[in-house]
């Protein structure tokens, strides 16, 4: 499982780790900083099992994620870059468990152990 946070650029805030749930990020002062879900908010962030997905405010613009304009929703991947009102943050993760070994190869089947090269057709159309 990867943990994901968000990282504020300027170093204007300690990053915001992004736990299950709706984060709310607001203008305050000279940035943006979280704010409770149920006032007003310039954008949300929704973390659940599908990943990460960005709604902008009614009747807000100039949001950016990689480049790209967002007016309404954007689901967001580690890596990706948000720039709002000049200001920005990025989304970024930490592996906390080991990857999975690799499963064995298949005695009889290609190289990856799930792939048909090796099977009765592709030894007859080498052949």
């Amino acid at each position: 499982m990867t943990a994901l946070r968000l990282r504020f650029c300027d170093d204007s805030r300690p990053d915001l780790p992004l736990d299950t749930g709706v984060h709310a990020l607001a203008r305050q002062g000279a940035g943006l900083a979280p704010v409770a879900s149920d006032g007003p908010w310039l954008l949300q962030l929704c973390h659940d099992r599908r990943g990460i997905w960005m709604t902008v405010a009614p009747g807000t613009r100039g949001i950016h994620v990689n480049g790209r304009p967002v007016q309404q929703l954007a689901m967001l991947r580690a890596g990706d870059s948000i720039h709002v009102d000049g200001q920005e943050l990025l989304l970024v993760g930490t592996r906390g468990e080991q990857p999975l070994p690799a499963s064995p190869a298949r005695p009889g089947k290609g190289r990856c152990g799930w792939c048909c090269a090796g099977s009765a057709a592709t030894t007859t159309a080498a052949a």
